[in-house]
């Protein structure tokens, strides 16, 4: 099982991404609606992704991400976006293990691309089930 970590403040979106990326039960998601929340889940819980919307809290996330990197960290964070902002993109960058997807008007081409990053930073990770 791929397990991710899912930072937004908008619910609806978040319960939407969530259940997209449950779909074919291979990943599982834990939601949580502020930067603070999720780094006391990280601290806790070993993901195998982070996704975080910094649009709405930008210097919140990356304080998240600085937070996680300084305890040692590798877990890769995607940040999901309504759109790239350069001085954000750099800033998140010099932390390493960061991608970034765009989140457009087809909601479904987003999760979709969503889907592929999270499964590629993670390496297709499946630990399955014996039957």
């Amino acid at each position: 099982m791929i397990s991710v970590l899912l930072v937004d403040n908008c619910f609806s979106l978040m319960e939407i991404t969530c259940r997209f990326l449950e779909r074919a039960n291979d990943i599982t998601v834990d939601m949580s609606r502020t930067a603070e929340e999720a780094l006391q889940k990280a601290n806790y819980i070993g993901f195998d992704a982070i996704i975080m919307d910094y649009n709405r809290q930008e210097e919140a996330v990356l304080n998240l991400l600085s937070s996680i990197r300084d305890q040692g960290q590798k877990t890769p964070v995607i940040f999901f976006t309504v759109q790239q902002l350069e001085e954000i993109e750099s800033a998140a960058m010099k932390y390493g293990f960061v991608s970034f997807v765009p989140k457009l008007r087809n909601c479904e081409s987003n999760l979709f691309e969503l889907d592929r990053i999270v499964r590629r930073v993670t390496d297709g990770k499946t630990t399955g089930v014996a039957a």
